[in-house]
């Protein structure tokens, strides 16, 4: 849901073409941090194609692991910028993120990606 409310970072990405700019959208179709509400037009709208429409040289969605995980060499190998659409399941209960620094986020999303 954070996206939808901020649209203009997709634009401004690509307005600046940066060559090596990988964005990573975790989708579960809801606004996780107001209380799991579902976002307006979910399941009616396309980010990748809002990605496409405002200059993303590539976007992709993906659905499962496996298939994110056969397609990542060439996303990392790309010319950005490149935006990545994952498709995520909606999980109810306590969110896990408060707590967690954004640093360390980062900083375990880059090991991970260097696997």
């Amino acid at each position: 849901g954070s996206l939808l409310m901020q649209l203009g970072t997709v634009v401004t990405a690509a307005s600046l073409k940066p060559a090596n700019y990988l964005l990573f959208v975790f989708g579960n179709g809801t606004y996780e941090s107001s209380g799991n509400q579902t976002i307006p037009g979910f399941g009616l709208m396309d980010f990748r194609g809002i990605a496409k429409a405002a200059g993303f040289a590539v976007a992709e969605t993906f659905a499962d692991a496996a298939a994110l995980d056969a397609a990542m060499p060439h996303l990392l190998k790309a010319v950005g910028p490149v935006f990545v659409y994952l498709e995520i399941d909606r999980e109810f209960g306590t969110p896990r993120w408060p707590g967690a620094s954004m640093a360390g986020q980062v900083q375990a999303l880059r090991e991970r990606l260097m696997t």
